[in-house]
């Protein structure tokens, strides 16, 4: 059987995405379970007496070992074995083993699944197969998580819960990340990693394979192999992973190792980087030569007089539009049409078959610009959501992602224009505010890619409505998105038929207005990565004004109304990790019933939010329709925000909140009319801005 290729820097993203998968399970209590099907080890005496939590006293239950097996062969797949103990305190606790969910993904089978409770008085209940079920987590477009989940029978404070199953995945890594958190504390947590044979393999007089460990967030620890030829990894007294919203990566704040193998020698990280570079450079070349396709295909897009970024933006729509993305739902291929396929080796395949990898996209564009007279070149990114950049780890995980760098006027740009939807000029979030290596035949070329700006990501939302004397509120509503968000919502859309996307859109809207009646849906552009994502419905909700005696009070922010705050905890551990910047823009109008005026009011006070951004709210009355006019515009700049400055940025976002949900007062016409008086000067002070990080 031939050995899997060597791990580079442009593995695709589906590939990195499935290797991701097989960490999603620890993402869950019962993420990290089999050794045996159904042979259980007998539970000591003291954990059967134990009647209260040792790492938490706060904690309603706690995991008493947890134990992963990991078979890394040299096949085609890999095997995990997990076992997981774990005793209920309290009915608190009791509620983490109502169902646990054993996720799956297409590249992923679960099987024997052994479940037994273990009561206080000793009695043991096994859980029958048949009380184990499939169902569906994750969807996210064509993208579908399952997972097995069960109930354990018996439960009760005191009772200890034993499951152990088995994960298969296809395919074979070359990084295997253990996570050693959970959502509860352990006292014990060990991975036992069974490498493949380390000797002869790809052994040469340049390279031999070799494997090494990282720790992140916890103690380092060597590379050894017990008698039986496993490493054994593990931790005491492992503290709960506390879930934050907007949380970074689970490396860059959870305890973590990474098994890594390599084909090359440990470097200091110049050198490292300078070999990648260069490396990355002589494929480049090899793979973006001007060939007579190339140049044939370069004169049918772009004139001689085309100014460099013109020519660019020519080259990217291109891309984007006649080159199709095998992976994509709309490139029309089936899953065994895409087996057959075969490798394009260089641009030139790309284009001439029409399709491709996002890589192979990505290369095709190069080509082109290239033959155009341009600085462009292969950039191997990282991968925030993965792990934060950090230079002095030298693994090829560090810049996984294969992007496009085009120098214009002394400046880099990045492009990524085979995964469709990103405007020209917009890396994707995950590639943004990390580290890029740009390939060069000599020194390094290793820079940050900055975040794009707010204006690249726009929300404009309008909304032209009448209120009647009743409350309720009714009208026609458009939303336009473009940059990142028009990116995932058209990922989500782009291959859903007319059913589906009214489904989304009365999704979206009843989130947060839960009595909305939508209708006259429209979805434009869900699958065209030139213009930006519109949406349009009629909208009627019951009940949105509050009604007393002669008044109606209205809350003017329509798209805010009933929306949680984003941060609630008092205290933070880790810092705010945002995805992008953007803006957003809300233009509504109310006209009141029939009878009906505006009594006194005033708009919401806008503030500078200082690095987090800015928001402004005015208010106002149409002189032609006595319509209520209410813009709000709010601004996010910053997406890495440390914890320092937690207080200050939950408390703007308190203010936004409470802004959001001011309201006016509609009233009964009296029988002199006295004309309504309408102020934009701000209520209260508000609070000061925090400061910069």
């Amino acid at each position: 059987m031939a050995a899997p290729a060597p791990y580079t820097p442009g593995h695709s993203r589906i590939l990195k995405l499935a290797a991701r998968s097989l960490a999603l399970a620890a993402l869950f209590l019962g993420a990290h379970p089999p050794l045996h099907a159904a042979k259980w080890e007998p539970i000591p005496a003291a954990e059967l007496a134990s009647d209260k939590p040792t790492i938490d006293p706060e904690a309603g239950a706690e995991i008493l070992f947890r134990e992963t097996v990991i078979m890394h062969n040299l096949v085609e797949e890999f095997e995990r074995r997990h076992f997981v103990r774990a005793k209920i305190y309290s009915e608190r606790g009791l509620q983490d083993f109502l169902k646990i969910d054993l996720p799956y993904d297409q590249k992923t089978k679960i099987r024997d699944i052994a479940v037994r409770t273990t009561k206080p008085d000793g009695q043991i209940i096994e859980l029958e197969k048949k009380d184990i079920y499939d169902r569906e987590i994750i969807k996210l477009g064509k993208e579908r998580v399952k997972a097995k989940s069960f109930s354990p029978a018996g439960l009760q404070p005191g009772a200890i819960v034993e499951y152990a199953y088995t994960e298969i995945t296809e395919g074979w890594s070359w990084y295997v990340p253990m996570y050693f958190q959970s959502n509860l504390p352990a006292r014990l947590v060990r991975y036992k990693f069974q490498p493949v044979d380390l000797s002869g393999m790809y052994t040469t007089r340049e390279t031999q394979l070799t494997a090494r460990v990282l720790s992140f967030n916890c103690a380092p620890q060597p590379l050894k192999p017990d008698k039986n030829g496993f490493f054994v990894f593990e931790l005491a007294n492992v503290a709960a992973a506390r879930e934050e919203p907007y949380q970074p990566p689970r490396l860059n704040s959870e305890s973590s190792r990474i098994v890594c193998y390599s084909l090359q020698k440990q470097l200091p990280p110049t050198q490292y980087w300078a070999k990648q570079g260069k490396e990355l450079h002589e494929r480049m070349l090899k793979e973006t030569k001007a060939t007579k396709v190339v140049q044939t295909t370069l004169a049918n897009i772009v004139t001689p007089t085309d100014t460099p970024d013109q020519k660019l933006r020519k080259l990217y729509d291109f891309t984007r539009t006649k080159l199709l993305n095998r992976a994509s739902p709309l490139a029309g291929f089936t899953n065994a049409q895409r087996a057959k396929f075969k490798p394009n080796e260089t641009a030139t395949d790309t284009l001439n078959t029409g399709h491709g990898t996002a890589e192979d996209l990505n290369a095709a564009f190069v080509a082109l610009a290239r033959a155009a007279g341009l600085d462009a070149r292969y950039a191997a990114a990282g991968d925030r959501a993965f792990l934060s950049f950090d230079a002095n780890i030298t693994e090829p995980f560090m810049t996984s992602d294969l992007i496009a760098a085009v120098q214009l006027e002394g400046q880099w740009q990045f492009f990524d224009p085979g995964v469709l939807y990103l405007p020209y000029a917009v890396p994707h979030w995950r590639n943004s505010d990390t580290g890029v290596l740009i390939a060069a035949p000599k020194d390094a070329t290793l820079i940050a890619i900055s975040v794009s700006a707010p204006a690249a990501s726009p929300i404009k939302r309008k909304a032209f409505l009448t209120l009647d004397a009743d409350g309720t509120l009714e009208g026609t509503v458009t939303l336009e998105y473009d940059g990142h968000h028009a990116h995932a919502r058209k990922w989500d859309l782009h291959d859903k038929g007319t059913a589906e996307l009214e489904e989304y859109v009365r999704d979206l809207i009843r989130e947060h207005l839960k009595l909305a009646e939508l209708s006259d849906i429209k979805v434009e552009n869900a699958s065209n990565p030139l213009a930006p994502l519109k949406i349009s419905f009629r909208l009627r909700v019951p009940e949105y004004a509050d009604r007393t005696g002669s008044r109606l009070f209205v809350q003017p922010a329509l798209f805010q109304k009933n929306l949680p705050l984003l941060l609630t905890e008092k205290t933070r551990r880790t810092p705010l990790a945002f995805d992008f910047t953007y803006t957003t823009t809300d233009d509504i109008r109310i006209t009141p019933p029939e009878g009906y005026e505006l009594e006194q009011a005033s708009a919401p006070p806008s503030f500078d939010l200082g690095a987090l951004g800015s928001y402004a709210a005015t208010l106002g009355v149409a002189k032609d329709t006595g319509a209520l006019v209410f813009r709000r515009n709010f601004t996010r700049k910053a997406i890495a925000i440390p914890t320092q400055y937690y207080d200050a940025v939950r408390d703007a976002l308190e203010a936004i909140h409470a802004r959001d949900a001011h309201t006016v007062t509609f009233r009964r016409k009296p029988t002199a009319d006295t004309p309504p008086t309408v102020s934009n000067t701000p209520a209260p002070a508000a609070p000061p801005a925090p400061a910069s990080p």
